[in-house]
């Protein structure tokens, strides 16, 4: 794989975290049952102004099935 470093470019930002409403639970491959719980990750570029907003689960505990 080839990665061409002149593409990237640093830009400023400012990072928020906040706490959703929503609730999930999460089986991973191991089988393991985890409540998880939705965050809301934003980012605001400075230099266009331009905002992404994208979804997080975080987990809160290890659910046990029995």
């Amino acid at each position: 794989m080839f990665v061409d470093m002149n593409n990237f470019r640093i830009r400023a930002c400012e990072c928020s975290l906040k706490e959703g409403v929503n609730f999930r639970l999460f089986r991973r491959k191991n089988g393991e049952l985890v409540l998880q719980k939705e965050f809301i990750e934003t980012t605001k570029y400075f230099d266009d102004n331009s905002k992404v907003i994208k979804q997080v689960w975080r987990d809160i505990e290890t659910v046990n099935e029995e």
